[in-house]
């Protein structure tokens, strides 16, 4: 029997990432695929997986990205359960994403697997800028971000 969160090789490659084993440890907020800075909150935010499937969250609350696997558990913005979360790796409360000083930051939530934003690992409780385009690991479950307007 396989490791469950051994990485999805299919998954990896769709999205063109490198070796999760060798990541760098992001060091600031505004670490991110450009240099440019966020400067609008969009109206939602999708989350495309491997599959294409589109996950669409509105960015007038918090987003949470996580699993509701069990009855007695809290509600997630975002729930990964239906799309194999635990067997990827997900937490029930992975990371959080909200609206700051007019972009977007994503926060790890002290996950049990990590937050990976573009090869970066996310350090718990940091905010970190997130932009259309990023690719974000919750565990071994890969999503690509695309802002909606």
């Amino acid at each position: 029997m396989s490791h469950p969160l051994k990485p999805d090789n299919k998954v990896d490659t769709f999205f063109n990432l490198k070796n999760t084993r060798r990541l760098r440890i992001a060091e600031s907020a505004s670490e991110s695929s450009d240099d440019e800075p966020a400067s609008y909150v969009p109206t939602a935010i999708a989350f495309i997986l491997s599959d294409d499937t589109r996950l669409v969250a509105s960015t007038a609350r918090e987003i949470i990205l996580g699993r509701h696997s069990r009855p007695e558990d809290p509600p997630v913005t975002i729930d990964l359960h239906p799309h194999q979360g635990h067997e990827h790796g997900v937490s029930r409360f992975h990371a959080m994403i909200v609206a700051s000083n007019g972009g977007m930051v994503i926060r790890d939530l002290g996950s049990v697997n990590g937050t990976i934003l573009n090869g970066a690992l996310l350090q718990p409780a940091k905010s970190y800028t997130l932009r259309p385009g990023d690719v974000l690991a919750l565990g071994h479950m890969v999503l690509k971000v695309a802002f909606v307007d």
